[in-house]
């Protein structure tokens, strides 16, 4: 807040801002954001059901799905993409 403040000093804001790692998969969005997500299971072209979950609370796209192991989705032929 800049309640009653007299400094008017100009703060430089960063030239880049990295959220996520360089490594991870993200899709850019209509309004220029990056949505990152881990997919898991099987491949995309081998899948026969494409499952697309947003993470809990207080988690992120790393943390795995309770009751769901990858052998699980490759029984069923299942692709598991999880967004940030």
């Amino acid at each position: 807040l800049d309640v009653g403040s007299v400094d008017d000093t100009p703060v430089e804001l960063p030239k880049k801002l990295y959220i996520g790692p360089p490594s991870a998969k993200t899709i850019q969005l209509p309004d220029g954001r990056h949505l990152a997500y881990k997919e898991q299971g099987v491949t995309a072209d081998r899948a026969r059901f494409s499952l697309i979950a947003p993470h809990s609370f207080l988690s992120s796209r790393l943390a795995r799905i309770p009751g769901i192991k990858p052998s699980l989705l490759e029984e069923f032929g299942a692709r598991l993409v999880i967004i940030n």
